[in-house]
C-alpha cells in the first residue's frame, strides 16, 4: 500500500500506515453515522416514523458497546474487512 503524497511529494504528516487503513470499527462508525443522518433527513422530509430507525441504530450501538457484538460487524467480516489486529500486523 502506498502512502498518500502531499503537494511536494512528501508523506502527509500525522498519517501513519495504521491510521490510514480502514478497519472494521472505522467502517462501522461510518455506516452508523450515515444511517443516522439519512434517517433524520428522511424523518424531516418524509415521515417522522423514520426516527424509529434512528432509535434502532442508537440502541444497536449501545448494546454492542456492552456485548461487543453487532450484526453489521458480522456482515463486514464476511465482506473481508480487516480487523485492527490484522491492520497492525500488516503495518509492522
Amino acid at each position: 500500500m502506498t502512502a498518500p503524497m502531499g503537494a511536494a511529494g512528501k508523506d502527509l504528516p500525522g498519517l501513519s500506515l495504521e491510521n490510514r487503513i480502514m478497519t472494521i470499527e472505522r467502517y462501522l462508525r461510518g455506516i452508523a453515522g450515515f444511517f443516522i443522518l439519512m434517517s433524520v433527513l428522511l424523518a424531516h422530509y418524509h415521515s417522522p416514523y423514520w426516527l424509529l430507525f434512528t432509535a434502532f441504530v442508537g440502541l444497536n450501538l449501545l448494546q454492542s458497546a456492552f456485548t461487543n457484538w453487532c450484526p453489521m460487524m458480522a456482515i463486514l467480516r464476511k465482506l473481508g474487512v480487516e480487523s485492527p489486529a490484522f491492520a497492525r500486523k500488516c503495518s509492522a
